[in-house]
């Protein structure tokens, strides 16, 4: 991958995560308004017909055939990315909090991403990328709670296993992805991945609270879904998706520990909250994992050279 190439990826996926630290804050504000199903179903409808729109109406983009080998793995990224993964994260910020969910999703997601891809034997990482997973770990954690440990608030432990299995849900859609990009570009996979997954979504309507509360059906939960459709699901899956097919799903699942510095840079900036020099630390760690963890930022020493097979 050429350098600029790999500047654009990279600056790509430092903005969606600050569109999905964003993108926890509006979810709970929308959840105020509507039940759980009643979101997802708005969202999982417009994200899909923006990916419909894009391939009807673009000219540079088309519809185009699925393989064969294709229609398995994008089955799973819509399962795992549209289906599992909302329900787990949209019911446990319902439960928890978007300091919980911007806490919990992007620490556990990369760590899961790699266990899974080095279980499936798709990537290896050196040591100096270990090292840099648990730096951006300690980071994130210091970064949102302002102590080395999880804050006392977080104790709604069903909305925290599900954030979790939130996290391990986009894992499985990360790989997923890789194989199917192999095959599809990065838009028409994730638009076929999001189609496919709203399809797959329709059953669980009938399992959960659909109704509209039409007091509450105002410009202000409008403005949210918008920014959930528009930023949070059609641009920043098509920059993850690409990202995915560039630099791999361990290399992009690293960059979400981006996301809590962001989370607690917006939260300071919409509601006003100070920001403490342990926290200041945080982002500075989280910044430096993921310069690890990437391989953007490389050291030298012996200790951190590659793992070889015979070490594993």
């Amino acid at each position: 991958m050429e350098k600029k190439a790999e500047v654009i990826t990279y600056l790509q996926l430092i903005f969606v995560q600050l569109i999905w630290g964003g993108a926890f804050i509006i979810s709970q504000l929308a959840l105020t308004r509507q039940p759980v199903m009643t979101t997802l179903l708005i969202r999982n409808i417009g994200v899909s017909l923006g990916f419909i729109l894009i391939l009807c109406c673009s000219k540079r983009y088309r519809w185009i055939s699925i393989p064969s080998d294709g229609i398995w793995p994008l089955l799973g990224m819509g399962f795992f990315g549209v289906v599992a993964y909302n329900l787990f994260a949209y019911w446990g910020l319902s439960l928890s909090s978007a300091i919980s969910a911007s806490l919990l999703i992007p620490t556990v997601q990369p760590l899961s991403t790699v266990l899974l891809s080095h279980i499936k034997t798709v990537d290896q990482l050196s040591r100096s990328q270990y090292l840099g997973l648990l730096i951006g770990l300690a980071g994130a954690v210091a970064t949102l709670t302002g102590d080395w440990s999880l804050h006392p608030g977080m104790n709604n432990m069903l909305g925290n296993l599900l954030l979790i299995l939130a996290a391990f849900s986009f894992s499985f859609y990360s790989i997923f992805g890789k194989s199917v990009l192999i095959h599809l570009p990065p838009l028409h996979t994730t638009a076929y991945a999001t189609i496919a997954g709203s399809l797959l979504f329709i059953p669980a309507i009938f399992f959960g609270d659909c109704r509209i509360i039409a007091e509450h059906l105002n410009m202000e939960f409008c403005m949210y879904m918008g920014y959930l459709i528009v930023l949070g699901g059609v641009l920043s899956y098509l920059w993850w998706s690409n990202g995915v097919k560039l630099i791999g799903p361990a290399q992009t699942g690293v960059i979400t520990l981006l996301m809590p510095p962001f989370a607690l840079l917006l939260a300071s900036a919409v509601l006003k909250q100070p920001i403490s020099l342990l926290q200041i630390t945080g982002i500075i760690l989280s910044l430096s994992g993921v310069g690890l963890s990437t391989g953007l930022v490389r050291l030298t020493i012996p200790l951190f050279s590659p793992i070889k097979k015979e070490e594993l």
